[in-house]
């Protein structure tokens, strides 16, 4: 795997991350995104050969909408996507007002917002395209998630005991022992 096509072709050629962007899709969200662990896990374990898919705890779904920054609707979209699809575990979140929860300046769309994360391989996202064809957003590139290394973003230097605790929670060497991680 070499570039963001590959990846693409990777996501684009498995059948339930597909159903879950038509479905997402359908929903038609301003500014929308399924990331991070959906794409981060899909080639980490092609590159390191897995056979099964490394099981999510989640599918973040984010999207970026001013003008409804409630957390109700959010919860509400949660449910209106457990209905189509009941059997994934859907978390949805408006990025228009994660600033907030982040203590940050108000962001300005999806990839602006991802790029306020903790850690670089982990600020990347999968939309649908409307001929079906799928789009990475990966605001710092997608070298370190191509050479499974995690290391801080400028935010997560800023905060390293937060980045120190995201990184014990991930737990990502179970997963993927080839993965090299950068301490701060």
């Amino acid at each position: 795997m070499q570039s963001v096509n590959h990846i693409e072709s990777l996501i684009e050629a498995d059948e339930w991350r597909m159903e879950i962007l038509y479905t997402v899709k359908q929903m038609q969200l301003p500014d929308w995104a399924i990331g991070p662990g959906f794409v981060r896990s899909a080639v980490w374990d092609a590159i390191s050969g897995k056979k099964s898919r490394t099981a999510l705890n989640d599918i973040d779904v984010l999207y970026f909408n001013k003008s409804d920054i409630s957390e109700a609707t959010e919860k509400s979209l949660e449910g209106d996507l457990k209905n189509r699809l009941p059997d994934i575990p859907w978390s949805v979140k408006n990025q228009a007002r994660m600033h907030i929860q982040n203590k940050d300046s108000p962001y300005t769309d999806t990839a602006d917002a991802m790029s306020h994360w903790l850690e670089v391989a982990t600020c990347i996202g999968v939309r649908m395209r409307a001929n079906t064809s799928v789009e990475i957003i990966a605001p710092y590139g997608i070298d370190d998630l191509l050479n499974m290394q995690a290391r801080p973003t400028l935010r997560g230097q800023q905060k390293p005991d937060q980045y120190r605790l995201y990184l014990k929670k991930k737990n990502w060497l179970r997963y993927w022992p080839n993965l090299a991680i950068q301490e701060i």
